[in-house]
C-alpha cells in the first residue's frame, strides 16, 4: 500500500504551496466559500444540492485564485472542471470529501468515474518508469484535489495527490498537504466574525434549514 508524504507542520505547508504560488490563506478561503455555499442549501432543495453547492462554489473561487496568477488556466478536460499550470505541469481539482486532515485517508463524497481515473493515472506514470511509454497521452499532468470537508461548522481541507482511482474511489496517496485541520478553524473563527457584510473573507457558514 502507498504510504503518502504528509506535510502538516506549519513550518512545511507554506513552503510546499510556494511550488504552486498558493497561499496556505488562499486556499482557506475556498475552502470557506464552498461550504457556505453547501449551507446554503435549504430542506426545499432537491436532495445533494447541498454537495452540488459547495462543488459548484469550490470550483468557481478556485479558479478566480489561480487564474490571476502567472501560468494559470481553466482546463475543462474529459469533462472536469478544473485548473492546470503547463509550466509546472500541475492540475487542481475542487472535491467534496468525507473528511479532511484525518488519519485516514479522505474519501471522495460522489464516486469518481472512468474520466478521473484516466487523467489520475496519466499524471502518475512518473512514478514508474517502465510504465511512462505504455500510455499515449498528449499531456501528462500531476493531479492534485483540493478536499473539503465539514462537520457542522467545523471546515477541514487538505490539497493532495492521488496515488490512483480504484472502484470509484481514491486508492492511495502521495502526497497531502493539510490546509484547514480544527486548529486552524479555531484560529481564524477567533480573528473573523463570518457574518454576510461587505468583507470578502467574512463569510457566512451558518446552515439554513
Amino acid at each position: 500500500m502507498n504510504v503518502p508524504n504528509i506535510i502538516s507542520s506549519q513550518s512545511e505547508i507554506q513552503t510546499r504551496l510556494n511550488a504552486f504560488g498558493l497561499t496556505k490563506s488562499e486556499l482557506q478561503q475556498i475552502a470557506i466559500k464552498a461550504i457556505t455555499a453547501k449551507n446554503g442549501a435549504t430542506t426545499d432543495h432537491p436532495p445533494h444540492a447541498g454537495g452540488y453547492f459547495a462543488y459548484a462554489e469550490g470550483t468557481r473561487a478556485l479558479r478566480e485564485t489561480t487564474l490571476c496568477k502567472p501560468g494559470w488556466e481553466k482546463d475543462n478536460t474529459e469533462g472536469i472542471a478544473s485548473v492546470i499550470n503547463k509550466e509546472l505541469n500541475i492540475k487542481i481539482i475542487y472535491q467534496n470529501v468525507d473528511l479532511s486532515c484525518s488519519a485516514i485517508p479522505p474519501k471522495a463524497i460522489s464516486g469518481k468515474g472512468n474520466a478521473s481515473k484516466r487523467i489520475v493515472d496519466n499524471g502518475t506514470m512518473d512514478c514508474w518508469e517502465d510504465l511512462k511509454n505504455q500510455f499515449l497521452v498528449k499531456e501528462q499532468y500531476e493531479v492534485w484535489y483540493l478536499c473539503v470537508s465539514s462537520n457542522e461548522d467545523e471546515i477541514r481541507c487538505e490539497l493532495s495527490r492521488p496515488f490512483s482511482i480504484e472502484q470509484k474511489q481514491f486508492e492511495g496517496f502521495i502526497e497531502r498537504v493539510y490546509i484547514f485541520t480544527e486548529d486552524d478553524f479555531e484560529l481564524i473563527t477567533d480573528e473573523f466574525d463570518f457574518d454576510d457584510n461587505e468583507n470578502d473573507f467574512n463569510i457566512s457558514i451558518t446552515k439554513k434549514i
